[in-house]
């Protein structure tokens, strides 16, 4: 079928069912299917076959590594990567079904296979392409996607729980047949979509601006722009006239050919710092809980259940809701909220280290609910300030160090936990904790910068404190990084931003970058 045999209707019908798809089905099959293998992997080594530690942190990080590897195919062939990895995932659930549970190499091959059914990347990188090219609608569709993951991680943690102490390994497995099964119909309905709406008829649509064929706003768009301001505020000055058009200039930042930069590849590392905590809790917690407080797996389940349960109920309240979205604004904008989730991170697992079950478990749900949280609004951040064709490479390599992080934690945490029960927790504490000082110190200097570049766009005076409390409030981080990065290289025209007071002319050349970036003004907060 080719798209323009349709009219307009079956259009937009086929548009909602393949976002659908992509933020809800994709997202929860997939993550059900790779939290599965957390509930029984360790407990089975260990108890059934009594493996020593440093072999089930080999097999436990070969897992890993097979999530790695799906996310470096998707850095060149995301479509590949999904189905490909999907099958593969299928194939071993299948072999650990089909094979005799008291034999360890088909249960072991089996289970580090499922690992190649991580694609995350993939859908996230289907969705920054599939999306509309508005930033905020991106930032909530983001945030929806994953609050699915968590969602399916809370379902595979309970269900896979109770099912693996009544059905044992069989029932798990037959359980990650059946999700591998709807994630790889979910796929061919992705990419028969994908094939029909690229067939179709190109519509038109009404923009307010002009867009000249190097990504800028031309002037007789800012004209419109400046004209409806002045119209509707003719009482204010030019600095908020140019905030304005600041604003209407982030949205031409997806489509724009602009690569990665340091903040964005530092954002790469915070995927795997982050991942650090929740790699130790679901490598150790199961054995930990078994061994220390002499709890079943429907227990263990119960417990993790809860955890991605709380970490999805909060997300979703603060990050998706009316009155928690004006929360945040108010009270813990962006980035702060992300520091803030960090430091609840560090605390959450220095909790969980402590011996005593009631403080543990309180330890373990703050841990996974603070980590749902980060995930959240960490893709989020990478999502908005990383252009479309840069995010295709730069949405997987986040993955990649995520996952490759996961590896050594698998490695790590079963050793550190030979010689110490707590010490995996203290470890991931102190990670996070000091990764989460850099953070904060990073983001407070990238604020600075980016502020100093709309400042001198404007020609706003340095000391003028009032302004810049007027952009911050106007303009978010992930805006006013956007919208430096589109001033230095010119991509918003000069003439729409450049008043009397302007002592700097954009877009910046290559050679004055430099002194511009560590002017005299790069100190303020």
């Amino acid at each position: 079928i080719r798209y323009h045999h349709l009219d307009m209707s079956d259009h937009r019908f086929l548009e909602k069912v393949q976002k659908w798809n992509i933020i809800f089905s994709l997202p929860f099959w997939y993550g059900a299917i790779t939290r599965l293998p957390f509930i029984y992997f360790v407990i089975h080594m260990r108890i059934h076959f009594e493996l020593d530690w440093l072999l089930i942190g080999c097999y436990v990080g070969a897992y890993q590594a097979t999530r790695v590897l799906t996310n470096v195919v998707a850095i060149w062939w995301p479509k590949l990567a999904h189905v490909g990895g999907t099958l593969i995932g299928l194939a071993g659930n299948i072999i650990v079904l089909t094979n005799d549970t008291s034999d360890k190499v088909p249960f072991i091959v089996g289970t580090i296979i499922i690992g190649f059914s991580e694609t995350m990347a993939c859908m996230q990188g289907y969705l920054k392409d599939f999306s509309s090219k508005d930033l905020s609608t991106l930032e909530h569709e983001l945030k929806v996607q994953y609050a699915v993951v968590c969602f399916a991680a809370f379902f595979a943690f309970g269900a896979g729980g109770v099912i693996y102490q009544l059905h044992g390994i069989r029932g798990v497995v037959l359980l990650g047949s059946v999700l591998s099964s709807f994630e790889l119909l979910s796929i061919i309905l992705y990419m028969i979509l994908d094939r029909v709406l690229a067939d179709g008829l190109e519509t038109t649509s009404g923009t307010e601006s002009k867009k000249r064929s190097d990504g800028s706003i031309t002037g007789d768009s800012a004209k419109g722009s400046l004209k409806t301001d002045g119209e509707n505020r003719k009482n204010q000055n030019v600095a908020e006239l140019t905030d304005s058009i600041i604003l209407d200039g982030v949205d031409l930042f997806s489509e724009a050919d602009i690569g990665a930069n340091s903040f964005t590849y530092i954002l790469c590392i915070t995927f795997g710092m982050e991942a650090i905590t929740i790699g130790y809790n679901l490598a150790i917690s199961p054995v930990y809980i078994t061994e220390q407080f002499d709890k079943n797996t429907a227990v263990i389940g119960s417990m993790l259940a809860s955890g991605a349960a709380f970490g999805t109920i909060i997300s979703v309240l603060i990050t998706l809701t009316q009155s928690g979205k004006n929360f945040m604004k108010k009270y813990l904008p962006s980035p702060v909220n992300f520091i803030v989730a960090m430091g609840g991170i560090s605390i959450a697992v220095l909790l969980a280290a402590v011996p005593v079950f009631p403080v543990h478990v309180i330890g373990l749900v703050m841990l996974m609910g603070w980590n749902d949280f980060a995930a959240i609004l960490l893709n989020e951040i990478q999502g908005k300030v990383t252009a479309k064709k840069a995010y295709l490479k730069i949405g997987p390599l986040g993955q990649v160090i995520r996952r490759s992080l996961n590896v050594v934690t698998a490695i790590t945490g079963p050793l550190l936990y030979s010689i110490g029960s707590a010490l995996p927790y203290i470890v991931a504490g102190i990670a996070t904790g000091l990764w989460t000082i850099f953070l904060y110190i990073v983001i407070k200097r990238r604020k600075s910068l980016n502020y100093s570049i709309i400042r001198k766009a404007k020609g706003v005076d340095k000391n003028d404190k009032i302004s810049k409390k007027r952009t911050d409030n106007r303009i978010s981080f992930c805006r006013q990084e956007i919208s430096a990065r589109l001033l230095k290289r010119g991509m918003i025209s000069e003439k729409n931003l450049k008043t009397e007071k302007s002592s700097v002319n954009f877009p910046l050349r290559e050679a004055d970058e430099e002194d511009f970036l560590h002017s005299d003004d790069d100190s303020e907060a």
